[in-house]
């Protein structure tokens, strides 16, 4: 798999090439979502921020990982969904049930 490859210019290129896909490549990111390796997560995360609206379909798998253990994923999904959902009503209401579900658990 590319995105594990021992040297980093190759996973970054194997990232960098799905960006150029957008629509295409959506299911992928949102796969890479769940990656064992943060970093992987992390590029995910900024990858689908950077294509926008059009990667409506990660905003749950983003918000979940707003409980990640890394910061650098965490930020990295918030800044995705605020990129996603700048034009989109229900990130935001998402959002909220997500923020109320942490404040009851």
């Amino acid at each position: 798999d590319a995105f594990d490859d021992e040297y980093e210019i190759v996973a970054q290129a194997a990232r960098d090439s799905l960006w150029r896909l957008k629509p295409w490549s959506i299911p992928y990111l949102i796969k890479a979502l769940e990656d064992n390796d943060p970093s992987v997560r992390r590029y995910s995360a900024e990858t689908l921020g950077d294509i926008g609206e059009e990667a409506e379909d990660a905003v749950i798998p983003l918000i979940n990982l707003l409980g990640d253990d890394d910061r650098f994923v965490r930020s990295a999904a918030s800044i995705a969904i605020m990129y996603i959902g700048s034009e989109t009503d229900s990130v935001g209401v998402l959002l909220l049930k997500y923020l109320r579900y942490q404040r009851l658990a």
